[in-house]
C-alpha cells in the first residue's frame, strides 16, 4: 500500500509489501527494497516485521546492515534473476554479492546509468543480462570484470557503449 504526501516517516512492515505512511518513496528506495525482498525470498530469510524508515538513507543503511548480517547465506547465491519489476536503480549493497556469477536484469526500467561503478567488485560474474532496459551508457566499471564471459545488451547501437573488457 502506497500513501499519498511527501512528508515523514515510511515503513517496510512484511517482505510482500511495503507500507508507506505519509509519503511516496524515491524510485531509488523502491528498487532497494524490491532487490531486498527478491534477496530475503532466495536464502529464506524474512525482513523484519515492522521496521520504521524516516529518509532514503536510512533504508540503502539498513538494507546494507541486513547484507551483513546474512553474508553467508547471501555467499550461496551464486543467480540473481530479477525480471519485469521496473526497476530504475541498482542498489550499490547488491555489488557486494561477490560470489555472484550470473545477473539477470533484464526487462526493467534501468536508464541513463544505473548500474553503479561497485559493480567491479562483482569479481566472479561471468553472465550480466541488462538487455530490453533503457540504458544509454554502461560505467567504465564493467570493463574490469576479468570474470565476465556473456554481457547481453540486446540490440542498441553499438557506438553508444565503448566498454573495454579486461580480457
Amino acid at each position: 500500500m502506497i500513501g499519498a504526501d511527501n512528508n515523514g516517516p515510511f515503513s517496510v512492515r512484511t517482505i510482500d509489501s511495503i507500507n508507506i505512511f505519509s509519503r511516496e518513496p524515491s524510485a531509488e528506495v523502491r528498487d532497494t527494497v524490491v532487490i531486498w525482498q527478491e534477496l530475503a525470498k532466495a536464502i529464506r530469510v524474512t525482513l523484519p516485521k515492522h521496521e520504521s524508515f524516516t529518509s532514503d538513507e536510512d533504508v540503502t543503511r539498513a538494507f546494507s546492515r541486513w547484507i551483513d548480517d546474512n553474508k553467508h547465506a547471501l555467499a550461496a547465491i551464486k543467480q540473481i534473476v530479477i525480471e519485469h519489476k521496473d526497476l530504475t536503480h541498482v542498489p550499490v549493497a547488491l555489488c557486494r554479492l561477490t560470489g555472484l556469477k550470473d545477473l539477470f536484469l533484464r526487462h526493467n526500467k534501468l536508464n541513463l546509468s544505473p548500474l553503479p561503478e561497485a559493480i567491479s567488485s562483482l569479481t566472479a560474474l561471468q553472465r550480466l543480462f541488462i538487455s530490453d532496459n533503457q540504458l544509454d551508457r554502461l560505467p567504465e566499471a564493467i570493463g574490469r570484470l576479468t570474470a565476465l564471459k556473456v554481457l547481453d545488451l540486446g540490440t542498441i547501437d553499438s557506438h553508444k557503449y565503448q566498454v573495454k573488457l579486461a580480457h
